[in-house]
């Protein structure tokens, strides 16, 4: 009979508080008016240009890029139609263009009175690696505006066997999900509430193993999938790898080391009512860490 393996992380708000609360300012983002820019002109379409900040460790952050327009709306959710694709123009260079053709959907609950008051109606954001070298550029339709925020990561930490029990929404909600996998380890993150809404956050999920590895960069081969809870709704991660790890191929003159190789992540909510359960193959780790920004 298959040994269970299961792996619980319980997230101590000590620790939330250490790995997102004692930070330095996210960094600054300049924009370049569309009068001075350099990019390329495309009918239709105005470009915004970011010039990102030097940073010592640019791998901390992330530039999340938001299209929306300013409504009167009710008290309905409403969103704005549209979806990013990236496009190589005649420099040659690939920028980031967002299509949409101004429309917007709503719920249709009946509110309880006339009341309007204006937002800024969102479509699906997109985030683009922080890379201070280049300038961003984001390409919308006339129309549309654009904002953006920076995401900033905590510290990495493993997912290790719990220390404490405890009994709350998240746990309760667990026992809707499968519990082994063929081939498979689970691994279950639960977290803590957090009540603090001037900044949201997210989780990544980074699976990998141990290897030896020289001065070259490594990363490890691999995909997430995502599987359904049957009748509950529930999503969990599933990656899969058959452990092959590609590199770069510098000459090294350091011997060999032991290290974690990390292969594709996956950035999911923030939510302590819900366990975030993944399956990697026996004999991998998963990591996490936490990344936060400004609530909008």
């Amino acid at each position: 009979m298959k040994k269970q393996i299961f792996l619980i992380s319980i997230l101590a708000m000590a620790l939330l508080s250490t790995s997102c609360g004692n930070k330095k300012a996210a960094p600054a983002i300049e924009t370049i008016p569309e009068s001075i820019s350099n990019s390329p002109r495309v009918a239709g379409y105005v470009p915004h240009t970011y010039l990102l900040n030097s940073e010592e460790d640019e791998s901390l952050f992330k530039v999340e890029i938001i299209p929306g327009k300013e409504m009167e709306i009710d008290c309905n959710h409403h969103g704005l139609m549209g979806e990013f694709e990236e496009r190589t123009l005649e420099d040659h260079q690939t920028y980031l263009f967002f299509n949409s053709n101004g429309m917007t959907f709503s719920t249709q609950m009946a509110c309880l009175d006339n009341t309007r008051h204006k937002a800024f109606v969102t479509a699906q954001s997109r985030f683009v690696r922080y890379n201070s070298a280049v300038p961003l550029v984001v390409y919308r339709p006339a129309g549309i505006d654009l904002r953006h925020r920076i995401w900033q990561a905590g510290e990495t930490y493993p997912i290790t066997p719990a220390l404490a029990a405890i009994y709350n929404a998240a746990t309760r909600a667990l026992e809707a999900f499968p519990t082994e996998k063929d081939g498979y380890q689970r691994f279950v993150l639960l977290l803590p509430e957090v009540t603090d809404t001037s900044k949201e956050l997210k989780v990544e999920i980074i699976p990998g193993k141990i290897a030896n590895v020289d001065c070259n960069r490594h990363i490890l081969g691999g995909t997430f999938s995502s599987e359904i809870v049957d009748g509950w709704g529930y999503d969990y991660l599933v990656f899969s790898s058959d452990g092959t790890i590609a590199s770069t191929r510098m000459a090294c003159i350091e011997p060999a080391r032991p290290e974690f190789v990390s292969g594709p992540t996956e950035l999911v909510r923030y939510n302590s009512e819900v366990p975030i359960v993944v399956f990697a193959p026996i004999g991998f780790e998963v990591r996490y860490r936490i990344w936060e920004a400004p609530s909008m």
